[in-house]
């Protein structure tokens, strides 16, 4: 309501010119209120413009009435009788919505009112109708106006026949793009089916294996249709046989004698109803309707007869005032024995009304409610169909599932204790193996004995040694712990297990003498049946090629025939080797990519080492490498959305590398599958680092030239950080991966906050000893190599301030307290600013600003342009001065922290000054208990800037073309294979490779044909909006021309703004956004006059420049 009202204010104010508040406007009296809707009126041309209190009432109220009819306004769930009543009074209730309708619906009370001149009839009574030159002129006024009817239909007609031919022409422009795309695509896809054998068989069993993929679906469809179908047959067959249960339950109590007495009280009330309230009833409408009745037939109400009328009712109270205490006097005097009597009959006829009165109420309510509930039962019907428990059924199946989750618990509880025990068990054993090498041999001289003895011996010799085991698992469980604390416990028993499932296998294959295993070789007339080798395993050398490799190999070496070849095939097989039938088999293509099969999903490796052979041989020949290459990684989760069914696909964690001395993003791995815990990560992570691993070793040896490999840093958006680091999640207590400051759970707003001061900082060696706390979780196998876990890991500031901090600052601007929050107005105005500055978007910026009608789509591209850019000038009085000071803050500290030039000496220390004030301040300004993990760790960006460089050197941004492609791969199929994902990921990376190449030879800066100045980091023009600059002496220079001169140096010719004012204080002057007016003489200046390209706004109050960032 007070919202509402605040926008009537406002729109009176701008419309009337007044100077309303909310107090005042709400104060107004009934005259000037009705006034202020007069004014109104006649500003939309509904009525003349009149003064109320020079005017009859009931003229006024005519006009009014006349006005609402003309601009098409009904009143909802109001009596009209009423309504007119309070209308004539000016009462607000009925005054404030027709003002809110009128200005929420101001286009179509203009078009009402024009159409109202032309459209309402004359009122001309029939004598003057019957008139015959009267009767003409009537006829050729409604002629004219059907034609006006007409004319304006086909106006409304046009106008919408043009918006659809806009909206056409703009389809089809993008149709004939899309099949442009398409057609490159299929002639892609052609050229590489052309080099595929027997396509045409291949195209022909793919059609095929569709047809029956698609049958098989509507099979399963229609399957799942018919148990649906006999389930709900058999819930209301269910339900139906309750209701007849409960029939027969209600039946058995009850007698002729009760069912007689419940009608006889029916029948009372009922009479009661007809006899006594109903005729009360009809009585006081009747005379309400001959009242009424009365009222019409009565002349005009004027003000002096009103007050006649008033004037007597006072003499009438009075006098009926005066007779009732007479007639009290006299019963006060005399003594009546029927006074009680009297009294108690009315007090018994008061209390019958009430009950028939409430009787009436409740009988009106159960109706309504019935139709809710009807209504209800219906929808819900529609939606989930006949599968309803109630009552019992409900009981019933809480009761089953709780009992089921309890066995669940428990089974989950000795599965539990069963693994620890075992883990406990095996540790154990592997330590007195370490102190007793006795019992190695002891374990080698029982498997010589035969099998049958062994398994007799077995029981006795495992209950003997289980109890001492047990004992000595207490006693050396701390010191195993002690010892190992900083490696994964699967490095316990790993490579014993994996070596004795190997020697076990290979002996059933072979058929060794000296292995006894626990499965015995049958023997079928007298033929041993072996298990088959699989002929393209890896699994007892993996090290090494396959059988299928090696068959390859061998094949193309020594070309033999084929007769040949199928003999020695043959001879395999008989020994136990499963080879294929046919030796088109042999010689297929493999998957090109390496995919490995995790626990639970799988894992796409395209590896560092062979990313670096390919960008070495493209780039060394153009730019000649150093000795030690630097790399940045990138880790991040791409998460997937549930789909129509409200399954979730399997989530993706990308890793991408970046090779600093070209600038080119890479692709290292993909992995495809669920996330049970951060301690998977371990399992994701690990041929990356055994590929580290490696690289540290040995240095990689491209061209005859040894390359070491240098980590700069890795950067990960939150989640992706906890999972590398096998540390809590950020919205957990202890989240903070920089320092050791607990947060606080808030409910109310579903965030963790933390405080606004940093608290102890976290260390490397904190990763290296791992203490399970609040904060760390597991041991992270990155903790192996050369690295830091905290110094080089970098929190994505593209995630952490971009998505993060400033969406949380825009979700409080749009939907927070009044204090801070921006009204409808000024949303409309900033999203016509951002429409205006999309037209001048420098060629720099990827894309146009969004209005604020999209923000859900906005992208963390979107939210750095607004924070770096956009927003300073958009926000300017449209925020309180306090909340846009602080604003400036976290502007002025990410833009200082993102330049290539300002970061350096002082520079970080201010931007981290900034960032303090602005974490201090939003306690302060909104809530402590918002402040959550984004914000907090803008405390940290100073030292992070300080260590690694500016933020638009470590942050996701310089990995978008490789991760926006498959991200958006992603999305269009969540199902995508990996294999596919990867063929994807080479042709896009082939094509980056071929594009930087030729950036590689260009020489900066340069001319163009069309006269643009094309600069390493931007490109300048002689036209908006690409034609502005900023100077080594911060002066706004607009440039005309572009030119070379004879020594062959390019010049810049263009006019300098005389007048500049800085639009808020800055530490660094660099980073200010100036107002520039006032354009000098034409000027001549060198490029290495040139500082920066500048991002010129053009809004209401003037031309605003601003320096633009390094991308």
């Amino acid at each position: 309501m007070t919202e509402n009202l605040k926008f009537i204010v406002q729109e009176v104010n701008s419309l009337l010119g007044t100077d309303f508040n909310l107090i005042s406007f709400d104060s107004l009296s009934s005259e000037v209120l009705l006034q202020c809707l007069v004014d109104v009126f006649s500003h939309f041309d509904a009525c003349e413009k009149f003064e109320i209190k020079d005017n009859d009432p009931e003229e006024s109220n005519h006009k009014i009435m006349d006005a609402l009819r003309k601009i098409q306004y009904r009143p909802e769930n109001v009596d009209l009788l009423n309504f007119r009543t309070l209308l004539v009074h000016g009462d607000k209730k009925v005054v404030h919505p027709i003002l809110g309708w009128i200005f929420q619906n101001k286009e179509r009370v203009k078009k009402t009112t024009y159409l109202a001149k032309f459209l309402i009839p004359l009122n001309l009574p029939p004598e003057a109708i019957a008139i015959p030159e009267v009767s003409n002129l009537w006829n050729q006024y409604q002629t004219i106006m059907d034609e006006f009817k007409e004319a304006h239909k086909s106006y409304e007609q046009s106008k919408q026949e043009g918006a659809q031919t806009r909206e056409l022409r703009s389809d089809i422009g993008a149709i004939e793009v899309e099949i442009e795309n398409v057609k490159k695509r299929i002639e892609r896809t052609q050229g590489r089916l052309d080099k595929v054998p027997q396509q045409e068989l291949l195209l022909e069993a793919s059609h095929n294996l569709r047809i029956e993929r698609e049958r098989q679906k509507e099979l399963q469809s229609q399957i799942d249709e018919q148990k649906q179908g006999l389930q709900r047959s058999n819930v209301v067959h269910e339900r139906f046989k309750k209701e007849l249960n409960n029939a027969r339950l209600a039946a058995q109590g009850a007698s002729p004698q009760n069912l007689l007495e419940s009608l006889i009280e029916e029948v009372q009330v009922l009479e009661f109803m007809v006899q006594q309230k109903l005729p009360q009833e009809l009585t006081a409408r009747q005379t309400e309707v001959q009242i009424l009745e009365e009222v019409l037939k009565e002349p005009n109400l004027t003000r002096d007869y009103l007050f006649e009328l008033q004037t007597r009712v006072e003499e009438v109270n009075t006098e009926v005032q005066r007779l009732v205490e007479t007639k009290m006097n006299e019963r006060g005097t005399q003594n009546d024995t029927l006074g009680p009597f009297r009294q108690q009959a009315a007090m018994v006829a008061r209390k019958k009304e009430q009950a028939a009165e409430a009787l009436d109420q409740a009988s009106t309510e159960l109706r309504e409610i019935e139709a809710q509930l009807q209504e209800k039962q219906a929808k819900l019907q529609n939606t989930v169909g006949e599968v309803i428990l109630r009552g019992e059924e409900l009981k019933q199946f809480v009761n089953t599932l709780r009992a089921k989750s309890n066995v669940y618990k428990e089974q989950r509880a000795k599965l539990a204790s069963m693994r620890a025990e075992t883990a406990d068990l095996t540790q154990t054993l592997n330590n007195l193996k370490a102190q007793d090498p006795s019992l190695n041999q002891s374990r080698d001289h029982d498997s010589i004995i035969d099998c049958t003895t062994c398994t007799m011996k077995r029981h006795d010799f495992t209950r003997k040694v289980s109890k001492k085991l047990k004992k000595m698992a207490k006693l050396n469980l701390m010191n195993i712990f002690n010892e190992n604390i900083s490696k994964p416990l699967g490095n316990f028993i790993k490579n014993e297990i994996v070596e004795i499932q190997r020697n076990k296998i290979k002996a059933e294959y072979h058929q060794s003498p000296g292995f006894i295993g626990t499965n015995k070789v049958s023997r079928t007339n007298g033929q041993i049946n072996v298990r088959r080798i699989e002929f393209s395993s890896k699994e007892f050398s993996p090290n090494k090629p396959s059988l299928r490799e090696q068959l390859k190999e061998f094949a193309q070496k020594h070309n033999p025939s084929t007769d040949m070849f199928e003999d020695m095939l043959q001879i395999m097989e008989s020994n136990g080797v499963s080879v294929p039938k046919n030796l088109d088999v042999i010689f297929e293509p493999l998957n090109m990519f390496d995919e490995i099969l995790m626990s639970f999903g799988h894992y796409l490796n395209f590896g560092i080492v062979k990313n670096l052979e390919n960008i070495v041989k493209a780039f060394n020949s153009k730019k000649r490498l150093p000795n030690t290459l630097k790399i940045d990684l990138a880790i991040y989760m791409v998460k997937s959305k549930p789909d129509e069914n409200n399954q979730k696909p399997p989530h993706h964690l990308i890793i991408l590398g970046r090779l600093l001395e070209v600038d080119h993003v890479f692709v290292i791995g993909i992995y495809k599958g669920a996330f049970p815990s951060l301690l998977i990560g371990n399992q994701i992570l690990k041929p990356l680092n055994d590929e580290l691993a490696t690289i540290e070793k040995n240095p990689i040896d491209i061209e005859k030239k040894k390359f070491k490999i240098e980590i700069n840093a890795i950067i990960c958006d939150p989640v992706a950080n906890s999972i590398a680091t096998c540390t809590a999640l950020p919205d957990s207590i202890s989240g903070c991966s920089r320092c050791d400051s607990s947060g606080t759970l808030q409910f109310v707003h579903g965030i963790t906050s933390y405080p606004p001061t940093v608290g102890i900082n976290r260390y490397d060696d904190d990763f290296n000893y791992c203490v399970l706390n609040g904060h760390h979780i597991g041991i992270p196998i990155l903790n192996e190599r050369e690295f830091g876990l905290k110094t080089h890991f970098v929190i994505d500031y593209k995630s952490l301030v971009c998505e993060g901090v400033m969406k949380r600052m825009m979700n409080l601007w749009t939907h927070g307290k009044l204090d801070y929050r921006l009204n409808n107005k000024a949303l409309r105005k900033i999203s016509a600013e951002l429409l205006l500055i999309s037209k001048n978007c420098p060629k720099e910026f990827r894309h146009k600003p969004k209005t604020m009608d999209e923000i859900d789509n906005w992208t963390n591209y979107d939210w750095r342009q607004f924070l770096l850019y956009y927003g300073p000038a958009v926000l300017k009085n449209r925020l309180s001065p306090k909340y846009y000071k602080h604003f400036l803050y976290l502007h002025l500290g990410i833009r200082i922290s993102c330049s290539l030039t300002d970061y350096k000496e002082c520079g970080a220390f201010i931007a981290g000054q900034l960032l303090n004030y602005f974490v201090n301040d939003f306690a302060k300004l909104y809530s402590p208990d918002l402040l959550d993990y984004n914000i907090h760790n803008l405390l940290h960006i100073e030292n992070m800037v300080h260590f690694k460089g500016p933020l638009d050197n470590i942050c996701g941004f310089n990995f978008d073309k490789q991760f926006d492609m498959i991200e958006r791969l992603i999305n269009e199929d969540y199902n995508i294979c990996l294999q596919n994902l990867g063929k994807r990921i080479a042709e896009n990376t082939k094509i980056c490779i071929e594009n930087q190449i030729n950036e590689q030879n260009t020489e900066y800066p340069f001319l163009t044909s069309n006269g643009s100045l094309v600069t390493k980091y931007y490109t300048l023009t002689v036209t908006e909006p690409d034609n502005h600059v900023f100077l080594k002496n911060m002066s706004v220079v607009k440039i005309e021309r572009i030119c070379r001169e004879v020594d062959g140096q390019i010049v810049i010719v263009g006019r300098a703004y005389d007048k500049s004012k800085a639009q808020y204080e800055a530490a660094i002057g660099s980073q200010k956004m100036l107002k520039v007016w006032d354009l000098s003489d034409v000027k001549t200046y060198k490029v290495t006059d040139i500082l920066v390209k500048t991002f010129k706004i053009d809004t209401p109050e003037g031309i605003l420049a601003l320096p633009l960032l390094s991308f």
